[in-house]
């Protein structure tokens, strides 16, 4: 005896939502009301549905006239009519056609439907509560909305997951509890916030607010345009054109003080390296205020060798006067060398607009070890005339000692005289 029943497509769009048609099939098992069903007459049925949607039952070929739907208003004896704007195709396609501007929204309020609004050419399919998260207000042209209680009503919009919201223009949104409010604007994660035209929030708990604003990690804050916080706990503070990095070492924010500026909290220290090897570069390390630089002899070639006199007596000509950088407001003032003149003084380094921390450490150095071989020249000579000065100190002694016993002879000679 045949029936009619509502048949089931599953698999639409690949999300597991459903749609329903109705076709005219025999069942090998029907339905009776009040009767348990039998395992193995449910995997009966079931292939028979499935049979049916992969066109094995006389589903319509592409571009043929495509099978009948059921509207319940036809329910109970009456004939449906063939409606075309949805087809069923023999290999498993499915269409479903409409026009923009033309149509009411098929379903309201709350429930879990699948639903395709032509009138906007959007789809939603999931669950929606009472707060009407897939009712008309909350639907934008060309929008998708997939998942639990999500919105996406502005054009192009994208949202999926679990209470998420995409109220920006072509923007996207996935994972939970989590907005997008601006356009362009795109999250990932939960519990986030993206607000300002191309904003960046993804992770946990972080927040883009800001005209091309990013937060990636947890907890972060880009709070002002154009800024970037990355990590944890990173805080551009409110600063434009700031960029923060937080590491995990502490439960508070790195903050950022002032605008367009670079700040990393790293408790680990810092390793930078210019060498695909990683031999070459700079270190700070932990909880310390100094930079230190490769200097190995391992990572040197070509050494020769200098002659520090020379390098001494040029440092003596080298100008070297205090300044202060041009746009630095800060009054502050530095002292040093210009790198044109150290340049064309030692000819280090490729150019001479700036000087290397190693070159300049490097000249000092050399200095004084010329200044030491000029001293210890110096002080050898003054040596050798201090013992000549010496010597001839003692020579002198002697001669006085001796005119001195001569003196004292002579004024023995004279008492005796006297005496007489």
């Amino acid at each position: 005896m045949k029936r009619t029943y509502l048949k089931v497509a599953a698999g639409l769009l690949a999300l597991g939502s459903t749609v329903a048609l109705a076709q005219t099939l025999t069942l090998p098992h029907p339905f009776v009301a009040g009767a348990p069903a039998k395992a193995s007459e449910l995997t009966a049925n079931f292939q028979t549905l499935i049979d049916a949607m992969n066109g094995k039952l006389g589903a319509s070929d592409p571009g043929s006239t495509a099978n009948s739907l059921t509207h319940p208003a036809w329910e109970g004896g009456a004939t449906a009519p063939t409606i075309t704007a949805f087809r069923v195709q023999r290999g498993g396609g499915v269409v479903a056609a409409g026009s923009l501007g033309y149509g009411l929204i098929p379903a309201s309020g709350e429930g879990i439907r699948m639903m395709w609004h032509p009138y906007k050419g959007a789809f939603r399919a999931g669950g929606a509560s009472a707060a009407g998260e897939f009712d008309e207000g909350n639907i934008g042209f060309y929008s998708w909305a997939g998942g639990n209680r999500t919105i996406a009503n502005d054009y192009t919009s994208f949202a999926f997951g679990d209470q998420v919201t995409v109220t920006g223009a072509s923007a996207v949104g996935f994972g939970a509890n989590s907005t997008v409010d601006g356009n362009f604007g795109f999250s990932s994660g939960s519990q986030n916030t993206c607000t300002g035209f191309v904003c960046t929030s993804v992770g946990y708990l972080n927040t883009a607010d800001g005209q091309g604003a990013t937060a990636i990690g947890y907890r972060n804050v880009a709070d002002a345009d154009y800024s970037m916080a990355l990590g944890r706990y990173a805080d551009v503070d409110g600063r434009t054109g700031a960029f923060v990095w937080g590491d995990a070492s502490i439960n508070s924010a790195a903050l950022a003080t002032a605008n367009n500026q670079f700040l990393v909290r790293a408790a680990g220290g810092f390793r930078f390296r210019t060498k695909s090897d990683l031999t070459t570069g700079c270190d700070i390390a932990a909880s310390t205020g100094t930079m230190t630089c490769t200097s190995s002899r391992d990572v040197k070639q070509d050494f020769r060798a200098v002659d520090p006199v020379a390098i001494l007596n040029k440092v003596a000509k080298l100008p070297i006067t205090t300044w202060k950088y041009r746009g630095d407001t800060s009054g502050g003032r530095h002292l040093g060398p210009m790198a044109q003149d150290f340049k064309a003084a030692f000819n280090l380094g490729t150019e001479d607009t700036s000087i290397g921390v190693l070159d300049e450490g490097g000249v000092a150095l050399a200095a004084i070890q010329g200044l030491n071989r000029k001293l210890e020249a110096k002080l050898e000579e003054k040596t050798a005339e201090t013992a000549r000065l010496t010597a001839e100190t003692e020579t002198l002694k002697a001669e006085v000692a001796t005119l001195r016993a001569q003196q004292a002879e002579i004024l023995k000679r004279l008492d005796a005289l006297n005496v007489d």
